[in-house]
Parts: C-alpha cells; structure tokens; sequence
C-alpha cells in the first residue's frame, strides 16, 4: 500500500496545530496562536469588558508589524533588536490605554513564539523571515529558565511576565554570550524540549 508523502503528513501535522488555514492564512495562525501561551499570566484581563477590542487592536498591530518585516527585513542585530523594542513598547501601550498593565515579559513571548511558529511551518508557507532567524531572541519561559538553570545560568527573582524591557533584553545579550555565536532559537528548541520531557 502506497504511503502519503511527507509533505502531506507535515500539513496535517500544521493543520492540527494551527488549525485549517489557506495558503495565505499561515501568517496570521503563527502570530494568534502565542496568545494562548501567555494570556494566562494577563491576570483579571478576562474580567475587562473592553477585553476583546484590546486584544483585537494588538493582534492587528502584531500581524502588521510582522508583514513589514518579510518585506523589508531588518539587515543587522540591532536593527531587528530595535524593531523587537519598538513593537513591545506599541503593545504596552495598547494595553495601557485599554487600562490593563502588561509587561514586555509578556509582550516578548508573543512576539517571540510568533517567530518560533513561523520557523516551524516554514519558508513554502510563511515565506520572507529566513534572513532574520538568526538575529531572532530566545522565548523566554519558566521551562525554558528552569532549564538555563541546571546549565549554570541563574533564574531571576522576577517571574519573567513580570520583566520589563531592560531586564529581558539584557537576559538576552547573556544569552547570546552563552551561546557564542549560535542562532538562539536552535538553543531553546533543545531547552525547550528537554524540559518538556523531564
């Protein structure tokens, strides 16, 4: 009996994930799916009657922000840091103005796994971000902490939904020192794993 293709099982295993999505439609299930990741630290915000338009007003700038980039992608480290900074500060502030208080702990793991999903449907489906997987941050969880942990890397006090940006980004710049040189999604895919199945 003839087996399907990989392929087919690789969009199988992407619809499961990210639900039935047209070939345009990619993009957008990477960037909405990190919400769940993270919205349960967003404590009280389920309460909020205003919660739903917040939620839609920041999805949108994500996903904007996002389409940006694959068409004109940052060309250096820093460009891509400012870039990353820049959206932070913009999802703060719609919150803010929403009345809800939310960290750019918080704000790094949607913008980060955004990236992660995107990597893993990869370039056929959601095509214009190969050339900033290296300059991209490490998501930044409790599974992932405890795991820098055990390596020799301090966990900080704070619990990173907490962190603002300073205290991300410099857990970052020690991270790429860490790391000497290597891309730091391929070192948070093994953390990440490795956490996963202790």
């Amino acid at each position: 009996m003839k087996r399907y293709p990989k392929p087919d099982y690789e969009k199988f295993l992407v619809q499961v994930v990210y639900g039935p999505c047209k070939e345009d439609e990619y993009l957008e299930a990477c960037v909405s799916a990190p919400y769940l990741d993270f919205c349960r630290t967003m404590h009280g915000f389920g309460q909020m009657k205003n919660k739903d338009k917040i939620h839609e007003n920041a999805f949108a700038k994500v996903l904007s922000e996002f389409k940006k980039l694959a068409v004109q992608s940052p060309k250096t480290q820093r460009s891509f840091d400012l870039w990353h900074r820049e959206l932070s500060t913009a999802l703060i502030g719609l919150f803010h103005r929403g009345r809800f208080r939310f960290y750019d702990g918080q704000s790094q793991k949607w913008i980060n796994i955004a990236f992660k999903n995107i990597f893993a449907c990869g370039e056929k489906r959601v095509p214009g971000f190969q050339p900033v997987y290296d300059f991209c941050h490490m998501p930044i969880d409790n599974i992932v902490l405890d795991q820098l942990s055990e390596k020799g890397i301090p966990k900080p006090d704070k619990p990173w939904s907490m962190w603002n940006y300073e205290e991300y980004f410099q857990f970052q710049v020690q991270l790429r020192e860490w790391c000497g040189g290597q891309p730091l999604l391929n070192i948070e895919h093994q953390l990440w794993i490795d956490g996963r199945n202790t």
